[in-house]
């Protein structure tokens, strides 16, 4: 199956590996090896052993190789808070379904009553509250970081100073604050992704060697905001080019097989969030696609269609998503720059 979906794109390396360690970890707790011995009873125990697990659990070398009941065990008896999030325990069962359905495909006599969409949670919470948008007052916030306006060295870049090192640290966040992108699309970005479309620069946002993109509609153009042109971001970009790096962010490296690029940022990112605005553990590095498409909702003359393109969204109507033809890379333009200098 996962052969099948990497060789037809319909899914990403990062898709691939957590199918397979769902799988493993069904056959773990259930003891099965045969997906025609699946029934519903198991899929319910497993969902019941998901809800006893600890969130951070097999992060660490000591526990990679544990069991999972000993790792629970150990959980329970130290009181640390178990259970997985409602969106990780539907993701289990959904990559569980697409199994059992491949495994049909193929001729195998699976038990038609299991089904384990029975078993999918509903979070209470509505899906725009899981994280906070960064206001305005946060972004100039934290854009007055060292980073940006002076720090002590390269290696001390919380400190103030007077050295701005444009890297990848710089440029990122500012990235979010102008585009929306999701923190993935941006650090997986290659040279090549930089364009130039009419006289325009623009992102161009799609699968390459370095990552791949959430769905479909996510593949798209936006246009550079002028803020990131006057800092300097076309020069920086050409700078990699002529040292032949494939890599926009070249330095940016995945701390693991599984993990995602944009991991390798999390721990720098954290303690800057934190330096300028405290602990608010609703508000992350995601905080600034909320902030964008805020920003833009605000704007009476940008249109829904033209804000979802920028965002790689779905409109909701099947007018504008099937036969809507793409926005006008001016119209996009003027949609970007109707964000806000962040300094």
């Amino acid at each position: 199956m996962s052969a099948t979906h990497a060789r037809t794109g319909r899914a990403n390396a990062k898709t691939l590996t957590q199918m397979r360690v769902i799988a493993d970890l069904f056959c773990e707790i259930t003891g099965l090896d045969d997906v025609r011995d699946v029934r519903q009873t198991h899929l319910a125990g497993f969902v019941a052993t998901l809800d006893r697990l600890p969130p951070a659990y097999r992060r660490s070398a000591a526990e990679r190789d544990k069991p999972i009941m000993e790792i629970i065990a150990e959980a329970e008896a130290s009181g640390v808070k178990c259970g997985l999030s409602v969106a990780t325990v539907n993701r289990n069962l959904v990559h569980l379904g697409k199994v059992l359905k491949a495994a049909q495909a193929e001729g195998l006599r699976i038990d038609p009553s299991v089904n384990p969409s029975l078993l999918r949670r509903f979070s209470k919470r509505a899906a725009k509250d899981d994280r906070d948008a960064f206001t305005p007052d946060d972004v100039r916030q934290i854009f007055g970081a060292p980073v940006w306006t002076g720090c002590k060295s390269a290696k001390r870049r919380r400190e103030p100073g007077d050295v701005i090192v444009k890297d990848w640290l710089y440029w990122v966040p500012l990235i979010a604050a102008y585009t929306g992108a999701r923190r993935e699309e941006i650090c997986g970005l290659e040279t090549v992704d930089v364009e130039d479309e009419g006289g325009i620069p623009i992102f161009r946002i799609r699968v390459n060697a370095r990552r791949g993109i959430k769905n479909a509609q996510s593949e798209r153009r936006i246009p550079i905001h002028s803020h990131l042109v006057e800092l300097g971001f076309l020069d920086y970009v050409r700078d990699q080019r002529e040292r032949k790096r494939t890599h926009l962010f070249h330095d940016l490296k995945r701390k693991s097989a599984e993990s995602q690029i944009g991991d390798s940022i999390d721990y720098m990112w954290r303690n800057i969030q934190a330096d300028r605005l405290g602990p608010q553990p609703r508000k992350t590095f995601h905080s600034f696609r909320h902030y964008a498409v805020q920003g833009l909702r605000a704007e009476s003359d940008v249109e829904k269609h033209v804000r979802a393109e920028l965002f790689g969204h779905l409109v909701g109507d099947i007018e504008d998503d099937r036969y809507g033809g793409r926005a006008p890379v001016a119209t996009l333009r003027a949609a970007v720059e109707a964000l806000p200098r962040v300094f």
